[in-house]
């Protein structure tokens, strides 16, 4: 029996090892994307199509799950920097039935919230950017993302036009 027990756990520490560089080569290019999201936004997008891909093989549900989701937001912001909403709006559909499994307030919710307020306002339909916009300020408070937060309350003061007095 002791001498099964180094060969059970060379196994499975070199069957779980591919798993984790995929996550963490999901991780890296999700990274990168994000850096490269302000000055070139379609190098993001096919970065965090890359990392998509990557999270595919990913075997925790969970670890998968977050990985695709943030990549798909990651494309949808690209998307809608690139003023093409109408592909962000099916990626960030995905995204959130991907994390609607895990329930709980997490920053990737309230990112996705905006990205889709973002598609919202695009589209003339400032009442559902609205609801959006301020279920990502709850989420960002919830979570303790102070300036996320602070970044959706201005997004929801920019709806509204200014008028001459």
């Amino acid at each position: 029996m002791r001498r099964l027990l180094p060969i059970v756990t060379a196994l499975t520490l070199g069957l779980a090892a591919p798993a984790f560089a995929q996550q963490g080569a999901a991780d890296t290019l999700n990274d990168r994307a994000k850096a490269a999201m302000m000055a070139e936004p379609g190098e993001a997008l096919k970065l965090a199509g890359e990392a998509e891909k990557r999270a595919e093989a990913i075997a925790d549900p969970r670890a998968r799950a977050t990985a695709t989701a943030t990549a798909l937001w990651l494309q949808s912001e690209a998307s809608i920097r690139t003023r093409n909403a109408a592909a962000a709006a099916p990626r960030i559909t995905r995204a959130l039935r991907l994390i609607s499994a895990y329930p709980e307030p997490s920053k990737l919710r309230g990112d996705l919230l905006i990205a889709r307020a973002g598609v919202q306002q695009e589209q003339l339909r400032p009442a559902e950017a609205l609801a959006s916009l301020q279920e990502a300020f709850n989420i960002f408070g919830a979570v303790g993302e102070k300036r996320s937060q602070s970044i959706a309350l201005q997004t929801i003061a920019n709806l509204y036009p200014t008028f001459p007095k």
